[in-house]
């Protein structure tokens, strides 16, 4: 089976079969950005940062009580925004963070929020004016470099984030996350030597690091290596729920013929995501493609497109289906329905004969 790259973190597996292209979605991560922004977020319970609500208040309620009684409490605001944010109400976050700012503008934890804020709400530049307040604050501030270091990432400046991660580990060694952050910027420049060294030392520092696991089973998955196994495993040991190292490690499987581990695998996924569109094509793929069950395979196709109904891959591998079943005007149905969404797709074109 061929691997056809199409971007940093979407993959399609993709085998001739019937003289027609099959295709087996395999993305590493759904985009690059909304995995920085995760990482971001990760980042915020470092050390210094006030993460924790007043004792006792968990609810907004109390918080807002708490102000009628002293509406000049900066963390209060803070807290609120907290709240806003965790929820993801971030208009409501950023107003609120703002308020604490202007009670307090040299609590540099308040502008870190804020970054958090902006960089969630897709504002890039203004996150930076955020973290850079940040950094004249609190020139050590190791959560500020660190964002700043994935902000830098998500806008492609690797120079500034290797600068912005190394000025971390000299003064903190044992930053886990700034080597983690320091293997990520690595990987995206294509030293994988220094992206495995650098995952290695974050998990050799923590050895709960589950995404590190994860992005050093990506490495080794990607040369196919076997050692993959392990680090996928021990990811989806820490966090059960790892739907991403579930699917890369059932994609290992997959492509190297381990179909009933694959199977698995995707069907744990979709006890925890029903309407996971990747796995129930992927099903679908094994039915059509190793299993030669055209019928199974339709129906976890068509389970893919009601998840999805942009998956043209999915009306296309159903299209194959049906024709091996010997229903070419269902074919011809879902040829043209991969056409509608993606007009370029040439198989779809060529099966139906058109230019």
């Amino acid at each position: 089976m061929n691997c056809a790259k199409i971007s940093n973190f979407e993959f399609y597996f993709t085998t001739l079969t019937m003289n027609k292209l099959i295709i087996s979605p395999c993305p590493k991560r759904t985009i690059f950005a909304a995995f920085l922004i995760l990482l971001f977020l990760f980042v915020s319970c470092g050390k210094g940062r006030q993460t924790k609500l007043t004792e006792g208040c968990d609810t907004l309620e109390v918080l807002n009580e708490l102000l009628k009684r002293n509406e000049k409490n900066a963390d209060l605001y803070y807290q609120k925004a907290q709240y806003y944010l965790s929820n993801d109400i971030l208009s409501e976050a950023l107003s609120n963070c703002n308020k604490a700012i202007t009670l307090d503008a040299q609590n540099a934890n308040y502008h870190l929020l804020k970054a958090d804020i902006l960089l969630k709400s897709g504002k890039a530049n203004e996150t930076k004016v955020a973290l850079e307040t940040v950094l004249q604050l609190d020139p050590k501030n190791s959560s500020g470099h660190l964002k700043l270091a994935e902000l830098s990432l998500l806008m492609k400046d690797f120079k500034r984030a290797l600068e912005e991660t190394e000025k971390v580990i000299a003064t903190d060694p044992n930053n886990a996350t700034a080597y983690f952050i320091k293997g990520f910027t690595a990987k995206e420049t294509g030293d994988s030597l220094t992206a495995v060294q650098s995952y290695q030392k974050a998990i050799e520092l923590n050895s709960e690091y589950e995404m590190a696991f994860e992005e050093l089973g990506n490495l080794y998955a990607s040369k196919n290596d076997k050692l993959c196994e392990e680090y996928f495993s021990t990811a989806i040991r820490i966090n059960p729920k790892n739907i991403i190292a579930m699917y890369q490690l059932a994609m290992y499987y997959q492509d190297n013929g381990r179909i009933d581990e694959a199977l698995d695998l995707y069907d744990n996924i979709l006890s925890l995501s029903p309407e996971n569109a990747n796995s129930l094509h992927n099903i679908g793929y094994i039915y059509l493609v190793f299993q030669d069950k055209p019928k199974e395979a339709a129906a976890y196709f068509t389970r893919a497109i009601e998840a999805s109904p942009e998956f043209y891959e999915a009306y296309y591998n159903r299209a194959l289906a049906y024709e091996k079943m010997g229903n070419k005007a269902e074919a011809a149905k879902d040829y043209k329905r991969t056409l509608e969404v993606n007009p370029d797709f040439k198989k779809a074109k060529d099966a139906l004969g058109v230019k």
